[in-house]
């Protein structure tokens, strides 16, 4: 989740950002998810830690106690210097089940039944959806924790714009809930076929 622009918004993938959804009522909030270098599940968005934090480099090559040290809040206002990067654990409190929260798996292997650890110690798996473009990690996710909707995400950047012919068998084999595909290759995706397959088509970016 990330609330840009006026000074009632704060900063993507922060606790204040989470406060803030909680405040307006949202009924769900997504967040991005990496493992740390010490197997601890940190939200960020991006793999590594320029863009949204006084940090640098990777997240995997970054232990947990050092990404504490960061300042999360600062780049988007200085009123957010305090922030952190929260775990996945830290975050699920603070929703404490108020909304569903979508949960975007990035990489880092083993993060799968990370992720399963911390949702169990908290009785949390209704309150979820998995989303991730790594096929792995939604096949991953849907063995691990069959009970938990998990959203396969694809996306085309250059022209044509065209989505594989096999996409919905794609998903199909992989145990998707759903699809997740950008505006842009939307006209070569037969939704018809999808819905016929069980899958429920979402897209992405609409502003």
């Amino acid at each position: 989740i990330a609330h840009r622009g006026a000074s009632g918004h704060a900063p993507e993938n922060t606790l204040a950002a989470y406060r803030k959804a909680l405040e307006l009522g949202a009924i769900a909030a997504e967040t991005d998810v990496f493992l740390s270098s010490d197997k601890r599940v940190v939200a960020i968005h991006d793999e590594t830690l320029e863009r949204t934090t006084n940090g640098s480099g990777r997240v995997d090559e970054t232990s947990y106690d050092e990404l504490r040290t960061f300042d999360a809040g600062s780049w988007f206002n200085p009123r957010f210097s305090d922030e952190r990067l929260p775990e996945l654990g830290e975050l699920l409190d603070l929703i404490d089940k108020q909304m569903i929260l979508c949960i975007e798996i990035k990489s880092g292997d083993g993060i799968e039944a990370a992720i399963r650890d911390i949702l169990d110690a908290r009785d949390a798996r209704p309150n979820v959806v998995f989303f991730s473009f790594n096929p792995e990690k939604v096949k991953l996710t849907k063995e691990l924790m069959p009970d938990v909707p998990s959203l396969y995400l694809v996306h085309v950047s250059e022209p044509p714009y065209e989505y594989a012919a096999d996409l919905v068998d794609q998903a199909v084999n992989l145990g998707a809930d759903a699809l997740g595909i950008s505006g842009r290759g939307l006209p070569s995706v037969n939704i018809d076929e999808a819905h016929a397959a069980g899958l429920p088509v979402f897209v992405y970016t609409i502003n």
